[in-house]
């Protein structure tokens, strides 16, 4: 992720530069930024390396821009910083080496910088760099998250959703994917939307793309699946198999005339009868725990009563 510099300095050059730069006078303003990066401005360096990654009043140049992001790095600068660590995770301007970047986003990261406490939590949760760990992960995107990083958000609620580096909790996810979306983050969205389509749990995403890749389940007859608790399930197979003996015993009756009602019942009558009474008082009587706000409602019930959300 590649940040530009919003800050003004206090120079009337860098001013002047920043002031071109927002207008689109991209001509005008890296020739007032490019003095003041020769002389060694770390803020001029930096936006340099921007204008020539972007191609922005210049050809673009990917190692131009790694030149002088490095400068500015080396300085100090903590968006220099992340934006070379940017360049050496995905090979633009330099040889493509995930340790290298891993370490210049933990020195942006520690100085506060939020893109790069993100990006270092994605190094983590894919294990670029550094050995896979989602604990560590989960802390980076908690701390960028913090700051307001849409991202960081998003990817904090899938670790969430998936129970990677945290304890699953749906509604933790859907807390940060909202305010991710809140954002505009398009994953973020997504994820909602899949989210309340499904049932909570379905092909588990991965916790920097929680469910962008996977495929999507259709509503319809969706409704039988989620009586998959085993007091619902029992209950209804009860119900059925009861139902379905009486029905093969009167077939049965009208077969044979000759054996009595009593006889019938005894048989098979009562049996049946139990288990279809059992059955239709375990459906009708049953809890389950609502997978969002953990309460018990209802087996039967598709709404929850307390959160009123889609169960």
């Amino acid at each position: 992720m590649l940040v530009l510099c919003s800050g003004v300095a206090k120079a009337d050059a860098l001013d002047d530069a920043r002031a071109a730069y927002d207008k689109g006078d991209y001509a005008q303003a890296i020739g007032l930024w490019r003095p003041k990066a020769e002389q060694g401005s770390a803020l001029a360096q930096f936006n340099l390396g921007i204008m020539y990654d972007q191609g922005q009043g210049v050809a673009q140049d990917y190692r131009e821009a790694a030149k002088w992001y490095r400068l500015a790095a080396a300085q100090g600068n903590a968006l220099g910083q992340n934006n070379l660590g940017d360049m050496y995770e995905t090979g633009k301007g330099v040889a493509q080496d995930y340790r290298e970047a891993v370490k210049w986003y933990r020195l942006a990261a520690a100085q506060g910088e939020a893109a790069a406490q993100s990006n270092l939590g994605g190094m983590y949760a894919h294990g670029k760099g550094v050995a896979q760990d989602y604990r560590e992960a989960e802390k980076w995107f908690r701390l960028a998250a913090a700051q307001g990083d849409a991202a960081a958000q998003s990817n904090l609620g899938g670790m969430y959703y998936t129970g990677r580096g945290v304890a699953q909790d749906f509604q933790e996810a859907v807390k940060w994917w909202r305010l991710a979306a809140a954002q505009g983050d398009a994953q973020a969205k997504h994820n909602l939307e899949v989210m309340y389509r499904n049932r909570p749990g379905e092909a588990a995403p991965s916790p920097d793309a929680p469910l962008n890749q996977q495929g999507t389940t259709s509503r319809s007859g969706s409704y039988l699946d989620r009586f998959a608790g085993g007091a619902v399930t029992g209950a209804v197979i009860g119900a059925l198999l009861g139902l379905f003996i009486l029905v093969r015993a009167f077939i049965r009756r009208i077969k044979t005339p000759a054996k009595s009602a009593t006889a019938l019942t005894a048989s098979v009558g009562r049996s049946a009868m139990q288990r279809l009474r059992q059955g239709i008082a375990d459906y009708v009587g049953g809890t389950k725990e609502c997978p969002f706000c953990k309460e018990t409602v209802k087996v039967g019930a598709v709404v929850c009563k307390h959160c009123h959300r889609d169960i």
